[in-house]
Formats: C-alpha cells, structure tokens, sequence
C-alpha cells in the first residue's frame, strides 16, 4: 500500500492523501452493490490496514466508523463480520486507551461472531481471528477486562471441542494462556475459573495422539518421537508448564491434581499418558514432599499399564520404559529409574488385587 510521507515534523501528512479514507468507507458499505461481497471484504481489509497508517483521521470520525462496525456485525455474511472484528482489533491496538474503550461494548458481539465461525467451521478465518486477539492480549490485555469470563468460557470450549480442526484449538488455548501470562490476576479475580479453563483445555489438547496402539509403540521406540507429537499435543504440554510457572503451583495446584487424578481414571490410555506428560511437565514446581510422594505413585503405577499395552506391538520393549522414564525430571528420576528397570513384562490389568488401589483418589492438596 502506498502511504503519505512525513512532513516537516515527522508526522504523517494524513491530510495530503483525503480520498483515500473516505473512498475505502463508502466501499465498505457499498449499498448499491450489496452482492458484491468480495470488494467490500477487500475495503474491510484495506480498511484494517489503514488504522495503523492513518490513527489520527480515524480518530477524529470515530462515529462513523461505529456505524461501519454496527453495519458490519448485523451483516448477513460471516466474512463480513469477521473482517469487522479485525477492525475492532486494529483500532484497539492503535489506539489509546480512553479511545477504545468506548469499544468494549463489542466483545459480546465478538464472542458470538467467533462461536459462529465455529459453527460454521471457517477454520481460516477463526484462526486469523484467534491469532489476532493473542496479539492483542500481549499489548492490550485490560481491554478483556469487563467481559474475561465469557471470554474465557468460550475459547475453552473451543480449545476442548475435539471435532474441531487443530489451528483453532491451538489458537483458542494460546489466547487464553497468553492472557493470563500478561494479567495473571486480572484474569482469576474476574473470573476464578481461569486456570481450570485453561488446564482442562490443555489436558484435552494432550489427549491429540494416535488411536492405533501399534503405530504409537513404534513412535514409543523412535529416539526422535518428540518430532512425531502432534501440535495440539505440544501445545497442551507447553502451557501445562506455562501456566504453573506463570500463577505458582499454590495457585494452580488444586486444579492440577485434581485434574491428573481424573484423567489417570479414564478408560482410555490416551488419558493416562496425558495425565503422566501433566506431571512430567509440572512436577519442577511442586515443593511438598508428600505431595511429590503423591505424584511419584501415581507416575508409577501408570506407566506399569502404559507398558502393560504397548509391551505386545514393541520389538524393544525397554524403549518404552526409557522414552517415559526421560519425561521426568531429577526430583524423583533417579527413583523412578529404578523401579521401572524392574518391571516385569507382563503386568496385572490396573485395579486388580495384586495391584495397589488407585493412588490417584486421594491426590488432592
């Protein structure tokens, strides 16, 4: 885009260049030809890029711009009303912050034109969205403020909804961990389920990993199998990490055992191993000696059954025990080595006599 050059002051000579603005809102709106849909998305866009190339005359028509967006958010195509939540997002970020906040009452509307690009599975332009609002949340976090729970109540169930592609998931998660890492307790003074949010969104986005218990014996055994996980996968075990870091395990430790508990319970092992990847990533921040004791039965009798599965696909068997015994650090490494090296192939199934009961019924702060 061509763009006025800096007058003698080192300002932007906005005023040298009075059509361009004013030409890109009427294709906006564009009443003559309303069927013409892909012009007014590409002034929607020109539209975007402007705000940062023009702050100043789009703060002093600030009226007509909220009569654009009004326009643009009742419009009958998605598309529309995606680009006119890129604008909001755009004039927030150029703008100060007694200038947008006269756009907070947008953020409901925002949150249904997102659920609706869910809907819809719009993939692309929810992930556009979603990657925008992660931006914005670093640089402007305080606009979420009046509306954090519905926020985060609505990009958790996004992050959670496994019928949706991995870009969104991954994008909704990011935001919400993003957010919290920039106003930690703005985010759980507005709204106390905000870490739960984020590590059931986690949990879930670790639970990403083949159904095929011979293919994931065989990624078990490659040295290289963290190049074989999955993003949602990565993701999900990154914030894990994340978010104990940023809140402290004081904070967040309730949710977290409570979480690992309920996951080692599931049928499935794809729970299991995300419950087992959650302390491997967490259990640096835990002080507690018997809540570390806690953590180490539990690591322990899972990965008994993990091994239990995956033994019958495997050509190497100890490959397993080693790629599971690398997940956890020094704080019991050493003693956890020692046990699994003695593990027999064959094991009971979990919850059977000769098995210990289930230690994860009582790992709770």
């Amino acid at each position: 885009m061509i763009v006025p050059e800096n007058d003698e002051s080192g300002e932007r000579a906005e005023q040298n260049w009075p059509d361009l603005l004013r030409i890109c809102l009427q294709m906006c709106v564009d009443q003559e030809h309303p069927s013409h849909i892909e012009r007014r998305i590409c002034a929607l866009e020109m539209l975007e890029e402007i705000v940062d190339i023009y702050p100043k005359s789009l703060r002093n028509i600030q009226s007509d711009m909220h009569k654009l967006l009004e326009g643009c958010f009742s419009d009958a195509e998605p598309r529309i009303r995606k680009c006119a939540v890129v604008l909001v997002i755009s004039m927030v970020s150029n703008f100060r912050a007694r200038e947008w906040k006269p756009l907070q009452p947008c953020i409901p509307v925002i949150l249904r034109v997102i659920e609706n690009l869910a809907q819809l599975k719009l993939d692309d332009e929810l992930t556009d969205v979603l990657q925008k609002l992660s931006e914005l949340a670093e640089t402007e976090p305080l606009f979420f403020k009046p509306n954090i729970s519905e926020v985060a109540e609505l990009l958790h169930k996004i992050a959670c909804e496994k019928q949706m592609s991995d870009e969104p998931r991954s994008g909704a998660l990011e935001f919400l961990m993003t957010l919290g890492e920039t106003k930690p307790i703005m985010c759980v003074k507005n709204c106390p389920q905000y870490v739960s949010y984020i590590l059931k969104a986690a949990m879930d986005c670790m639970l990403d990993v083949s159904t095929d218990d011979e293919a994931w014996a065989a990624v078990m055994e490659d040295e290289e199998d963290g190049d074989d996980d999955s993003e949602l996968y990565q993701i999900g075990m990154e914030v894990v990490d994340r978010l104990i870091a940023t809140f402290t395990i004081k904070r967040v430790g309730s949710a977290y055992f409570e979480a690992i508990g309920s996951y080692v319970k599931q049928a499935d092992w794809q729970s299991v191993h995300a419950a087992l990847t959650a302390i491997s990533e967490g259990v640096e921040h835990v002080e507690k000696k018997e809540h570390l004791d806690e953590l180490f039965s539990v690591a322990l009798e899972h990965t008994k059954y993990l091994f239990q599965i995956f033994n019958p696909f495997s050509s190497d068997p100890s490959s397993y025990l080693n790629s599971t015994t690398s997940m956890f650090t020094s704080k019991f490494l050493l003693q956890f080595s020692v046990h699994v090296s003695e593990f027999p192939s064959t094991f009971p199934t979990r919850n059977t006599p000769s098995e210990p009961s289930n230690p994860s019924q009582t790992l709770l702060l």
